[in-house]
């Protein structure tokens, strides 16, 4: 499948998080996940759905309420995947 783009979902553990990432991956996007330490085997499981779509997914942690955790997922996301199209940021 060719990519629409990289997309980056936060909160994606669970809920609305977790259904837009995948709504994401549906769609065509290769989509970065990330939600706290303590959701991160709710996460790995996301990531699996996106791959099982056909498209790249990656899990990453970080709390989003720290600036500094901010700036390393977004560098992450950008060496991992060579780019950021798309962020959903989800609490």
């Amino acid at each position: 499948m060719t990519s629409k783009g990289i997309a980056l979902v936060t909160g994606a553990a669970q809920g609305i998080g977790k259904a837009i990432a995948l709504w994401l991956a549906r769609d065509g996007f290769n989509v970065a996940v990330n939600d706290l330490p303590s959701k991160a085997s709710d996460f790995n499981k996301v990531v699996a759905e996106i791959r099982a779509s056909g498209c790249v997914g990656s899990a990453h942690v970080a709390d989003v309420s720290a600036e500094d955790q901010v700036r390393r997922l977004i560098e992450e996301v950008v060496s991992t995947h060579g780019g950021l199209d798309c962020r959903k940021m989800s609490k």
